[in-house]
């Protein structure tokens, strides 16, 4: 009968084994769909930006003949 005991532990290791796993890949999975948001929030805040600055400069070349912009061509 011992042995029945020794699987008892064994399969209650198991157990907790295959659970802290499933929970550390949902953990995982929230963090990295976290991340996914920042960085796509981070993309759009550029592109609306460099959207921006394009628009300047298309606008009558006032960037090139502006003196105080750091962009202009020396």
């Amino acid at each position: 009968m011992p042995w029945l005991g020794i699987l008892k532990l064994f399969l209650t290791l198991t157990d907790n084994l295959v659970s802290f796993m499933h929970d550390k890949q949902l953990m995982d999975a929230g963090e990295a769909k976290a991340v996914s948001g920042l960085l796509k929030g981070a993309m759009d805040a550029t592109q609306k930006a460099m959207a921006a600055r394009n628009a300047v400069r298309d606008d009558a070349g006032s960037i090139t003949s502006d003196p105080d912009n750091r962009d202009r061509p020396s």
